[in-house]
């Protein structure tokens, strides 16, 4: 295909975005999305039947934590494995056939995979206000979003990087436990577990040490406290901005310089 004229990337891009996001709808994900939120409600049924006191409380927390890691899961899952099918169909030597960057194609899939986390994001808010007020439900679903927007930005490096679909589900799920844990893994490794297994000790509190701070603290990322003590404050959210630009700023980095690597 040859293309005479300039090229307007910002429509390219949008284009790519918006064929993105049809993808994913019609691959079912819809319905995944709806189970998930069945699933959610009907756990948070069973706790309110079950819970002696403080029924709203923990039907808020496990609930959102449930939803949290759905979500989660999902926009993984739909990020891998439409890469992954672009790849292996060759639409992406298609598309960069085209007269246009690589940045262009990468930046118009994250956009569409963000766009795809919307209505997710959405949605898991809604099935959470029965249980929290709703000012904790809009700090709690917008943290949501961020975190998904991360998901998305290493989805798509990890399908770049890998080229496999459950290497690079593997990873992300991986990443993510251990980004939300970090912390709490450090401050373990610096309590009586060092005094335990003062070799192991030595070694492992380095070690986390250092993953906790090349990663995102996801723990601050949609805290369940929020839902159940309804300690969220709008303060709360500048650190998770802050580090959901970062993040995304050098997972986007490292996506573009493979892409601009691999001879498509």
């Amino acid at each position: 295909m040859v293309i005479q004229g300039p090229v307007d990337h910002g429509r390219v891009m949008m284009v790519i975005a918006v064929m993105t996001v049809r993808e994913n709808w019609r691959n079912r994900l819809p319905w995944a999305v709806l189970m998930v939120l069945g699933a959610g409600e009907i756990l948070g049924l069973f706790l309110g039947s079950v819970a002696v006191t403080e029924t709203e409380m923990v039907q808020g927390a496990v609930t959102g934590a449930f939803l949290r890691f759905g979500a989660v899961f999902l926009l993984s899952v739909a990020v891998i494995a439409g890469m992954a099918r672009e790849f292996g169909d060759r639409m992406v030597e298609m598309i960069l056939a085209l007269a246009i960057p690589r940045a262009v194609y990468h930046l118009g899939k994250l956009t569409g995979f963000v766009l795809t986390a919307i209505p997710i994001t959405v949605v898991s808010g809604l099935a959470l206000i029965p249980y929290a007020p709703w000012d904790q439900v809009v700090l709690w679903s917008l943290s949501l979003g961020c975190e998904l927007v991360l998901m998305a930005a290493l989805g798509v490096l990890l399908v770049l990087t890998l080229t496999h679909v459950t290497l690079a589900l593997t990873g992300a799920m991986a990443v993510y436990l251990l980004a939300r844990s970090a912390s709490t893994l450090v401050l373990v490794a610096s309590g009586p577990f060092a005094q335990v297994t003062p070799m192991l000790g030595k070694w492992t509190l380095p070690i986390l040490e250092f993953i906790s701070w090349l990663l995102p603290d996801l723990g601050r990322f949609t805290c369940s406290e929020w839902l159940a003590y309804h300690t969220g404050r709008w303060t709360d959210m500048r650190t998770v901005l802050l580090e959901t630009m970062v993040t995304l700023f050098f997972l986007c980095g490292a996506g573009l310089f493979d892409l601009y690597r691999k001879n498509l």
